[in-house]
């Protein structure tokens, strides 16, 4: 048997440590026989811990890489749908033209036609001088030929 050497902290004295530590082969487990020991009884939950967290892991990655593919799709979504705004907002402004165009373009028509009328119709003192000089006519015609 070994002895080993301990000082007392209050005493200083050196006492055997023959009692605290067991040097006997058959009553000190070795490290194998611990390892199989926590195996015995841990083994069980630890295989299960470890398979469950496998599975969840596989779980994480199938997640993350279906979330990155939806990512992308949404991008590129997000992508076509700002593209199809931007041509119609094009469309709109070009419609826009157009409109603007024609309605300048029958404004000025309009005002065209406004003022031929204009210029082609009498004044209402030409109409009155027309009637006169019409009743004078058919006076002169008329006057003659019934005295």
């Amino acid at each position: 048997m070994k002895k080993k050497p301990v000082n007392s902290s209050s005493t200083g004295e050196t006492q055997s440590a023959e009692k605290d530590e067991p040097t006997n082969s058959l009553s000190e487990p070795s490290v194998n026989e611990l390892e199989r020991l926590r195996d015995i009884l841990f083994g069980s939950q630890a295989r299960t811990i470890e398979t469950r967290l496998n599975e969840l892991e596989v779980e994480i990655d199938e997640k993350s890489t279906k979330y990155k593919k939806l990512a992308a799709d949404l991008q590129n979504q997000l992508h076509s749908v700002r593209k199809e705004l931007a041509e119609l907002a094009e469309r709109t402004r070009i419609v826009q033209s157009e409109s603007r165009e024609r309605d300048d373009s029958l404004r000025e028509e309009f005002f065209n036609l406004i003022a031929s009328l204009e210029s082609k119709k009498a004044s209402r003192q030409e109409l009155g001088q027309m009637l006169v000089d019409l009743g004078i006519r058919l006076g002169n015609d008329s006057g003659p030929s019934s005295s």
